[in-house]
Protein backbone atom coordinates (compact mmCIF):
# COMPACT_ATOMS: atom_id res chain seq x y z
CA UNK A 1 0.00 0.00 0.00
CA UNK A 2 1.26 3.45 -0.94
CA UNK A 3 0.78 6.10 1.75
CA UNK A 4 1.10 9.71 0.67
CA UNK A 5 1.05 12.30 3.43
CA UNK A 6 0.54 16.00 3.03
CA UNK A 7 -0.60 19.01 4.99
CA UNK A 8 -2.86 22.04 4.97
CA UNK A 9 -1.60 25.37 3.61
CA UNK A 10 1.23 26.24 6.04
CA UNK A 11 4.76 24.92 6.52
CA UNK A 12 6.67 25.22 9.75
CA UNK A 13 9.91 24.92 7.77
CA UNK A 14 9.56 27.96 5.49
CA UNK A 15 9.76 31.40 7.06
CA UNK A 16 7.59 34.29 5.90
CA UNK A 17 5.61 32.01 3.64
CA UNK A 18 1.99 32.44 4.65
CA UNK A 19 -0.48 32.01 1.77
CA UNK A 20 -3.24 33.41 4.02
CA UNK A 21 -2.37 37.07 4.50
CA UNK A 22 -5.48 39.20 4.52
CA UNK A 23 -6.98 42.60 5.17
CA UNK A 24 -9.97 43.36 7.34
CA UNK A 25 -13.06 45.03 5.94
CA UNK A 26 -12.41 47.99 8.23
CA UNK A 27 -8.86 48.49 6.97
CA UNK A 28 -9.99 48.01 3.39
CA UNK A 29 -12.67 50.69 3.78
CA UNK A 30 -10.15 53.14 5.29
CA UNK A 31 -8.03 53.09 2.12
CA UNK A 32 -8.84 56.14 0.02
CA UNK A 33 -9.95 55.51 -3.55
CA UNK A 34 -11.24 52.35 -5.19
CA UNK A 35 -8.09 51.85 -7.28
CA UNK A 36 -5.90 52.06 -4.16
CA UNK A 37 -8.13 49.52 -2.44
CA UNK A 38 -7.91 47.10 -5.37
CA UNK A 39 -4.15 47.60 -5.60
CA UNK A 40 -3.85 46.59 -1.94
CA UNK A 41 -5.93 43.46 -2.61
CA UNK A 42 -3.83 42.63 -5.68
CA UNK A 43 -0.59 43.05 -3.74
CA UNK A 44 -1.75 40.79 -0.88
CA UNK A 45 -3.19 38.20 -3.27
CA UNK A 46 -0.03 38.06 -5.37
CA UNK A 47 2.08 37.66 -2.22
CA UNK A 48 -0.20 34.83 -1.04
CA UNK A 49 0.07 33.14 -4.43
CA UNK A 50 3.86 33.54 -4.55
CA UNK A 51 4.08 32.02 -1.08
CA UNK A 52 1.84 29.18 -2.19
CA UNK A 53 4.20 28.53 -5.10
CA UNK A 54 7.12 28.47 -2.66
CA UNK A 55 5.26 25.89 -0.58
CA UNK A 56 4.64 23.70 -3.61
CA UNK A 57 8.29 23.90 -4.69
CA UNK A 58 9.31 22.92 -1.16
CA UNK A 59 6.83 20.04 -1.23
CA UNK A 60 8.14 18.80 -4.58
CA UNK A 61 11.72 18.88 -3.30
CA UNK A 62 10.71 16.87 -0.23
CA UNK A 63 8.44 14.39 -2.05
CA UNK A 64 5.24 15.71 -0.48
CA UNK A 65 2.53 15.17 -3.05
CA UNK A 66 -0.63 16.01 -1.13
CA UNK A 67 -1.56 19.61 -0.37
CA UNK A 68 -4.68 21.45 0.71
CA UNK A 69 -4.92 25.09 -0.36
CA UNK A 70 -6.04 27.69 2.12
CA UNK A 71 -9.44 29.26 1.55
CA UNK A 72 -7.82 32.64 2.11
CA UNK A 73 -5.58 32.90 -0.98
CA UNK A 74 -7.64 35.86 -2.20
CA UNK A 75 -8.63 38.22 0.62
CA UNK A 76 -12.25 39.41 0.66
CA UNK A 77 -12.90 37.49 -2.57
CA UNK A 78 -16.54 36.79 -1.69
CA UNK A 79 -17.28 40.03 0.17
CA UNK A 80 -19.80 42.39 -1.48
CA UNK A 81 -17.24 45.23 -1.24
CA UNK A 82 -15.06 43.50 -3.83
CA UNK A 83 -17.85 42.47 -6.20
CA UNK A 84 -16.71 42.90 -9.77
CA UNK A 85 -13.01 42.42 -9.02
CA UNK A 86 -11.62 39.83 -11.43
CA UNK A 87 -8.84 38.46 -9.25
CA UNK A 88 -8.35 35.53 -11.63
CA UNK A 89 -7.45 37.90 -14.46
CA UNK A 90 -5.35 40.21 -12.26
CA UNK A 91 -3.30 37.28 -10.97
CA UNK A 92 -3.52 34.89 -13.93
CA UNK A 93 0.23 34.34 -14.18
CA UNK A 94 0.55 33.50 -10.49
CA UNK A 95 -2.44 31.13 -10.59
CA UNK A 96 -1.10 29.43 -13.73
CA UNK A 97 2.31 28.96 -12.10
CA UNK A 98 0.77 27.22 -9.10
CA UNK A 99 -1.24 24.93 -11.34
CA UNK A 100 1.84 24.09 -13.39
CA UNK A 101 3.89 23.24 -10.31
CA UNK A 102 1.13 20.97 -8.98
CA UNK A 103 0.65 19.26 -12.36
CA UNK A 104 4.36 18.82 -13.12
CA UNK A 105 4.89 17.20 -9.74
CA UNK A 106 1.73 15.10 -9.86
CA UNK A 107 0.42 16.62 -6.65
CA UNK A 108 -3.01 15.78 -5.34
CA UNK A 109 -4.50 19.09 -4.27
CA UNK A 110 -7.70 20.10 -2.57
CA UNK A 111 -9.45 22.86 -0.70
CA UNK A 112 -11.84 22.84 2.22
CA UNK A 113 -14.29 25.75 2.21
CA UNK A 114 -14.55 27.36 5.62
CA UNK A 115 -16.91 26.17 8.34
CA UNK A 116 -19.50 28.81 7.46
CA UNK A 117 -20.06 27.22 4.04
CA UNK A 118 -23.31 25.35 4.70
CA UNK A 119 -25.25 24.46 1.56
CA UNK A 120 -27.94 22.82 3.68
CA UNK A 121 -28.55 25.84 5.89
CA UNK A 122 -32.15 26.76 6.53
CA UNK A 123 -31.17 30.44 6.30
CA UNK A 124 -31.32 31.82 2.76
CA UNK A 125 -28.50 34.30 3.42
CA UNK A 126 -26.16 31.57 4.63
CA UNK A 127 -27.04 29.42 1.62
CA UNK A 128 -26.34 32.30 -0.82
CA UNK A 129 -23.02 33.09 0.90
CA UNK A 130 -22.13 29.40 0.70
CA UNK A 131 -22.73 29.38 -3.04
CA UNK A 132 -20.46 32.42 -3.44
CA UNK A 133 -17.76 30.63 -1.45
CA UNK A 134 -18.03 27.46 -3.54
CA UNK A 135 -17.89 29.51 -6.73
CA UNK A 136 -14.76 31.23 -5.40
CA UNK A 137 -13.02 27.88 -4.84
CA UNK A 138 -14.08 26.68 -8.28
CA UNK A 139 -12.75 29.87 -9.91
CA UNK A 140 -9.41 29.49 -8.12
CA UNK A 141 -9.01 25.90 -9.32
CA UNK A 142 -10.03 26.90 -12.85
CA UNK A 143 -7.49 29.77 -12.83
CA UNK A 144 -4.84 27.25 -11.78
CA UNK A 145 -5.92 24.89 -14.54
CA UNK A 146 -6.52 22.14 -11.99
CA UNK A 147 -9.42 20.13 -13.35
CA UNK A 148 -8.84 17.24 -10.97
CA UNK A 149 -8.58 19.22 -7.71
CA UNK A 150 -10.99 18.23 -4.96
CA UNK A 151 -13.21 20.35 -2.74
CA UNK A 152 -13.89 18.83 0.69
CA UNK A 153 -17.19 19.81 2.31
CA UNK A 154 -19.21 18.89 5.35
CA UNK A 155 -22.93 18.47 4.80
CA UNK A 156 -25.82 17.40 6.96
CA UNK A 157 -26.84 18.55 10.35
CA UNK A 158 -29.57 18.62 12.93
CA UNK A 159 -32.04 21.48 12.86
CA UNK A 160 -34.53 21.65 15.72
CA UNK A 161 -36.39 18.69 17.25
CA UNK A 162 -33.82 16.17 16.01
CA UNK A 163 -35.07 16.18 12.40
CA UNK A 164 -32.35 15.52 9.86
CA UNK A 165 -32.24 17.55 6.70
CA UNK A 166 -31.65 15.32 3.67
CA UNK A 167 -30.16 16.54 0.41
Amino acid sequence: MLVRLGYVAMSLKLENCSPSKTITVGNYERIEGEENRRNRLRRITKENLQNCARLLYYNAAHHIHLFRFTSKLVPLATHPLTAGWDYCEDCKDEFAKIGAIAAENKMRVSSHPDHFTLINSLKEGVFEASLRDLEYHDRVFAAMGLDDAQMIMHVGGLYGCGERIKL
